[in-house]
């Protein structure tokens, strides 16, 4: 039987009991449990909350009415980090130890088992004071913790309370105090970081999030990385007063989508570009911000972002043309079925692909001179109604294909100078251009006419 047991661990190591394994965290802003290292994060945004919570919870930050930078699970220096881990294959004392200095932490003695002989499979409790961390790990010793930081932490167990004996395990720790992040964010000729530019583009009971622009040295910042970007909502009005951070969360009136690694720092590459569970026919107001790692929220949607849009214009209640303004949208089964998936079919399949510039020409066109107008939605029915099927059978043949770019290329020109210059500009070019056509035409129909009058009488003179 010993044999066995001996093969069987040789062959599945995984299934062996670990040592040291977390089981639970307190006292921290957010922790990521992982099977390499996991991650204790402070994070200290916003003004202080302390005396709203005891000693042993984080606090909110976030208050009402207020657009600034908050953490909803915010540390500060008297909060005490409970860290509860197991180790199933040794018994004796709990130790921390700091792994840059390798310098033993001082627990706090009340609710610490530090000096505890537990047996193996026991749970251990190492607690320790934020001012503490800060002292050792800040830059000039700073126990109030404004100064960011990050060590590594290595937890186990000992007979001596020095030395470590068995399995350890190490944990990142990190302090986030967001000094240098903004408030609010107004337009992007404006900063010079975070996502300062999206559209709130109408679907059936969601919207889609287009035009999403960023500066800076976008995902990252001085002390950490930005990992969501939130949107929040309100169907009041976009004044602070019904539409800020804490009344959001509070109502559950928000969504956070991950950013991810993209090539770009312009245009950010986000885990989806939806926010659903909408009401249609609802006309919804929106801001967004930015949520680092530590869960400080910054770098909050301006009001100069809604005021400055001719489009959305200074009431905050009712905006000058709620389909136009980037900043509400009214979500609506007809334009969510015209939107969905952002189908141009016969465009799509005629220029190969649906990010193609010209195929996302025609889409800025439809949204800002057909979908805001009833016969326009009409129109655009009937092409969702027929195009998906003339584009199956135009797809089957790379002639049909070659035929429907040409045939839409003019279709596209239209569609470009309109956005480029306006439809009514656009209207009059187009119409001194046929002007100028059917002049030249009437022009070359005389002239070829007296030419052919005056072969006619050579060739009578000749005879």
């Amino acid at each position: 039987m010993t044999r066995f047991f001996l093969i069987f661990l040789f062959f599945f190591p995984q299934m062996s009991l670990a040592a040291a394994d977390i089981t639970r965290v307190l006292g921290a802003s957010v922790f990521t449990d992982s099977t390499t290292t996991p991650e204790i994060i402070g994070g200290m945004g916003g003004v202080d909350c302390s005396g709203e919570v005891t000693n042993t919870e984080t606090c909110n930050s976030c208050q009402l009415d207020t657009l600034a930078v908050c953490n909803t699970a915010r540390v500060y220096p008297s909060l005490q980090l409970r860290i509860e881990f197991v180790d199933s294959e040794t018994a004796g004392k709990t130790l921390v130890i700091e792994t840059t200095q390798n310098e033993k932490m001082d627990l706090v003695d009340s609710v610490s088992t530090e000096n505890q002989t537990l047996s193996a499979g026991s749970t251990h409790v190492a607690v320790l004071d934020w001012s503490t961390l800060c002292s050792k790990f800040s830059t000039g010793a700073d126990s109030t913790c404004s100064t960011s930081f990050s060590r590594t932490l290595r937890i186990g167990v000992s007979e001596n309370g020095t030395d470590f004996k068995g399995t350890t395990l190490d944990v990142a720790l990190k302090l986030i105090n967001p000094t240098v992040a903004s408030d609010t964010l107004g337009p992007c000729e404006s900063v010079s970081r975070g996502i300062c530019q999206f559209t709130a583009y109408p679907g059936d009971k969601k919207i889609y999030l287009e035009d999403v622009k960023s500066e800076g040295n976008f995902p990252s910042d001085t002390n950490s990385k930005f990992k969501y970007f939130r949107i929040i909502y309100s169907t009041k009005s976009f004044a602070k007063e019904n539409l800020n951070p804490r009344e959001a969360i509070d109502n559950k009136q928000y969504k956070d989508i991950q950013i991810l690694e993209g090539d770009s720092n312009t245009e950010p590459d986000l885990a989806s570009n939806t926010v659903s569970d909408l009401s249609n026919n609802t006309l919804y107001f929106f801001r967004g911000m930015l949520i680092d790692e530590a869960n400080n929220l910054t770098d909050i949607t301006d009001d100069s972002v809604y005021t400055g849009n001719t489009n959305c214009g200074n009431d905050m209640s009712v905006p000058a043309d709620e389909f136009l303004c980037p900043l509400t949208a009214k979500p609506d089964e007809v334009i969510g079925l015209l939107a969905e998936d952002f189908n141009c079919f016969i465009s799509t399949v005629a220029f190969g692909s649906s990010m193609a510039p010209k195929v996302q020409d025609f889409r800025s066109f439809r949204k800002k001179f057909l979908l805001p107008y009833s016969w326009g939605r009409k129109a655009n029915l009937l092409y969702y109604k027929y195009g998906s099927r003339a584009s199956q059978f135009i797809k089957q043949s790379e002639f049909l294909k070659s035929l429907a770019r040409w045939g839409l290329y003019p279709i596209w020109l239209f569609a470009k100078l309109s956005l480029e210059i306006g439809i009514t500009s656009t209207l009059i070019v187009l119409n001194v251009m046929i002007l100028i056509l059917l002049a030249f035409g009437t022009w070359g129909r005389k002239y070829l006419s007296s030419k052919n009058m005056r072969i006619d009488t050579d060739r009578t003179s000749r005879v």
